[in-house]
């Protein structure tokens, strides 16, 4: 088997001499820094992710989630322009959302920092309401959603 030319240029840096040279030497021959080994570690980091997840989908008491061989039936059965539909809906809703957010908070922002009066009126309101976590207003979200279902049946 044949070293490859670093190690083989850090060796005989190595034999000229120099303390320098011997951390070199000593980083040139760890394998996990090379392309190769780099690709090893990345491919063995998936496959005990795999590893992983078929041990814990099939766990008798664990959560019940499906195993990799499920997921995978599931996505060669998968409708694709079902699918890209279904993407484009979320695209179009968060994107929506930002836009609505966007009219709102620039202009109300604008607002709070040139007037005096709207910054009295309005920050400390803005200023409740900002610690709260995006995720917790999805409870609320789907409340609404639900009543003015209800309301329109």
């Amino acid at each position: 088997m044949t070293a490859s030319p670093d190690r083989v240029a850090a060796r005989e840096a190595l034999a000229t001499g120099g303390g320098s040279d011997r951390r070199r030497l000593r980083q040139a021959t760890r394998w996990w820094e090379t392309s190769a080994g780099v690709i090893a570690l990345q491919i063995s980091s998936v496959v005990g992710f795999v590893i992983l997840w078929v041990i814990v989908a099939e766990m008798p008491r664990a959560i019940q989630i499906p195993t990799p061989v499920d997921v995978l039936a599931s996505a060669v059965s998968l409708d694709f322009s079902k699918f890209l539909r279904d993407c484009w809906l979320s695209f179009y809703r968060v994107g929506l959302g930002f836009l609505i957010a966007a009219a709102i908070g620039i202009p109300l922002g604008i607002c709070i920092g040139y007037s005096y009066l709207a910054r009295n009126l309005l920050f400390p309101t803005v200023e409740v309401l900002r610690p709260i976590p995006p995720i917790a207003w999805i409870p609320l979200g789907i409340l609404s959603r639900s009543y003015t279902t209800r309301l329109a049946a």
